[in-house]
């Protein structure tokens, strides 16, 4: 039912080279794909083994998350953190156009964990806030469940624009 290359809705699959190793550990891939490599590859980047940086910045995030959302109302800290973590993308941006080579690519990768752990926090505890007590397991269940399926919608926006303007 489905053409070659292509998965169960139409979208085009990525091609996997078979001279790339997909379970990347590392930097060590960044720079074809930095410079525009369109093959199609996958690149993963994270560590082999045990726990890596992204990790211990989201576990830092989490803690100055709660930290932030006592001291500045969980709202406040949802709303900064979630800006913050927004403009933290615009480490990638530069990346991508050669400014500040795979340093700037880290620091993105830092930002956007950290930021985004901050974020999650203060979102998680409004969704607490919001439940009622009575019912609070369901509530939140029902919260967390509105969460994925709006995240996963936005994915398969996300990936559905990239298909149709032909990036692979």
């Amino acid at each position: 039912l489905t053409q070659p290359g292509h998965d169960a809705l139409g979208f085009r699959l990525p091609a996997v080279l078979p001279d790339r190793d997909v379970r990347g550990s590392g930097p060590e891939q960044l720079p074809g794909l930095a410079a525009g490599e369109r093959e199609g590859a996958v690149h993963l980047l994270r560590p082999a083994q045990g726990q890596g940086p992204e990790e211990r910045e989201r576990l830092g995030g989490a803690a100055l998350g709660g930290w932030f959302a006592f001291r500045a109302g969980r709202r406040a800290a949802l709303l900064a953190c979630g800006l913050l973590q927004s403009a933290s993308l615009l480490f990638y941006v530069a990346a991508a156009h050669g400014i500040g080579g795979l340093g700037m690519f880290w620091a993105g990768t830092v930002a956007e964990h950290l930021l985004g752990s901050m974020a999650t926090v203060a979102l998680f505890t409004l969704m607490m806030d919001a439940s009622d007590p009575e019912h609070a397991g369901t509530d939140y269940t029902m919260l967390a469940c509105a969460i994925v399926f709006t995240m996963g919608l936005a994915n398969f926006t996300g990936a559905a624009i990239a298909d149709a303007v032909g990036y692979a």
